[in-house]
């Protein structure tokens, strides 16, 4: 027979509320919910024109990561360039979503392509290790992480689509993220892109 006290002593389970960061433990896990930023208008023709943002950091088993998610909407009118965009012979171009850390050179985080999530129809997930085309090129860390949709005729009007990133945090500092919308070719290429949003996050556990 189960001792029901027993087990449920080995479980301990505090949350707490400080400001605006919500913190949870669960026995060797814990995580942080930071605060909302979102967005209400839009420059590329592309680009959704409501969003909002938030950091999940998560401490488990050893691991330390954290995960920027994105939601956005597009209206009708940007759905339609979009799938103009696409059928375009001069263009043929896809629609993509990235939240990348803006300093190039950043040593703090790493993207992991594995953890990458989306709600975007027929998601392709890629992460990179920028500069690529400068020098000196990338230091051997993910600092940009991306979804791009393959089936963009399958967009709507008003979805609420998400994007959930994933970073390995490698040392704790505070590291500005850039919330993205963009245009990629058939090589996965950027060809525009309109930054909606940028915010700092500092590691808390």
């Amino acid at each position: 027979m189960i001792n029901k006290n027993k087990r449920l002593k080995k479980v301990v389970a505090a949350l707490t509320i400080t400001g605006s960061v919500l913190v949870t433990n669960f026995a060797s896990a814990a995580d942080v919910w930071s605060s909302s930023q979102g967005w209400t208008t839009k420059e590329g023709s592309y680009a959704p024109y409501w969003g909002n943002t938030a950091f999940h950091e998560v401490s488990e088993n050893g691991k330390h990561y954290l995960e920027p998610w994105a939601r956005f909407k597009y209206d009708q009118a940007t759905i339609d360039n979009i799938k103009f965009y696409y059928e375009s012979p001069t263009y043929n171009w896809y629609p993509g979503f990235d939240i990348s850390v803006t300093d190039d050179y950043n040593t703090s985080v790493n993207a992991d392509v594995t953890q990458l999530y989306s709600t975007f129809p027929n998601p392709y997930y890629d992460v990179d290790d920028d500069p690529e085309t400068k020098i000196p090129a990338g230091n051997g860390y993910n600092d940009e992480s991306e979804v791009v949709c393959l089936a963009p005729l399958q967009m709507t009007a008003e979805t609420d689509y998400r994007f959930k990133s994933n970073f390995k945090i490698v040392t704790k500092a505070a590291t500005e993220y850039a919330f993205t919308a963009n245009e990629n070719n058939q090589y996965m290429n950027t060809t525009r892109y309109d930054t909606r949003l940028k915010r700092t996050y500092t590691p808390q556990l």
